[in-house]
């Protein structure tokens, strides 16, 4: 007769008849159940699978920059002295660029200030709009100018870069609605502009007259020199508006634009109606007209004996009298 099992060994023999049977449950249902959810994707029969990456997407590409021009030089920035000065200091700027040597000072700013609110048609608000300033560029000596008002950004600002690569010399912009002038310094196109109208402007370079200061009207004020994308030139080359509501200008985007002289006016532009120049030239003076000689008058014939004629006597001429 076998000798009765003790409760450990009782115990280890269950353990082992448990494990046993959760091992036949894991080798039965495991196969069921993978096949019931679905195999991983990465566990692919294939391991090139796991090594080929996903594919990138495809770049949009920018536009190519063929041709640049920027006209600020170092010295040339000079910032507004007075809240109504941006148009004096924006042709003082003009000026500077233009010119071989600098002048940064407030006279000279006031001067042009003056010139341009003088023949500005609208001077209630004791600024200068669009026509003064455009007037003032010739009287400054700066050039032909226009005002050139389009009814897209686009357009002003084709018209404005193919009038700078022409004359080399900057252009200017009425931003925040007509409130603030900025100078057009510099651009980027994807071809030249003096060879055709096949281009896009890619990036405009502006000088605001209002820095250092940082904020104006809640628009950013930009460094001298910055370069702006459409997108950012968007946000504050904006429709000109003002209670005047001038049909040339009203609800058109205006920029004053460089030209030759005796090139035709681009669409859409305003030009003073003379154009000084620095030095005028003397009126030439009337030539009078001669008078018609008179016939010669027959002479007498000659008598055999000619009269005596008396010699008059010679009076003493009075000597004048000294005077005290």
């Amino acid at each position: 007769m076998l000798d009765e099992l003790s409760p450990r060994h009782r115990r280890g023999g269950l353990l082992a008849v448990a494990g046993a049977a959760a091992l036949a449950c894991a080798l039965i249902v495991g196969p069921l159940l993978s096949t019931a959810i679905g195999a991983d994707p990465s566990d692919s029969a294939d391991p090139s699978a796991e090594l080929s990456p996903s594919p990138s997407p495809t770049p949009v590409p920018g536009p190519v920059i063929a041709y640049s021009k920027n006209l600020l030089r170092s010295g040339d920035y000079v910032h507004q002295f007075t809240r109504y000065q941006c148009v004096g200091a924006s042709l003082q700027i003009m000026r500077n660029i233009i010119r071989s040597y600098n002048n940064r000072g407030p006279y000279l700013q006031t001067r042009l200030w003056r010139m341009a609110h003088a023949t500005s048609l609208y001077r209630a608000d004791g600024g200068a709009d669009p026509f003064g300033w455009t007037t003032a560029t010739g009287l400054a000596g700066h050039g032909r100018y226009v005002l050139v008002a389009a009814p897209t950004m686009n357009e002003a600002i084709h018209a404005a870069v193919v009038g700078m690569a022409i004359t080399g010399r900057p252009a200017g912009l009425l931003v925040w609605h007509g409130l603030h002038a900025w100078v057009l310094t510099g651009f980027e196109t994807t071809a030249d502009p003096r060879a055709g109208d096949d281009f896009q402007v890619a990036t405009v370079r502006i000088a605001d007259p209002l820095w250092p200061a940082r904020s104006a009207h809640g628009h950013r004020v930009y460094r001298p020199g910055t370069r702006l994308w459409s997108s950012h030139l968007r946000l504050n080359f904006t429709p000109y508006h003002d209670p005047r509501l001038d049909p040339r200008i009203e609800g058109k985007f205006v920029a004053i634009v460089p030209l030759p002289d005796g090139a035709p006016l681009p669409d859409g532009a305003w030009s003073p109606v003379t154009t000084p120049s620095p030095t005028a030239s003397p009126s030439p003076s009337p030539t009078a007209t001669p008078s018609p000689s008179p016939s010669p008058t027959p002479s007498p014939t000659p008598t055999d004996a000619p009269a005596t004629v008396s010699e008059p006597s010679a009076s003493p001429t009075e000597a004048p009298t000294a005077g005290p």
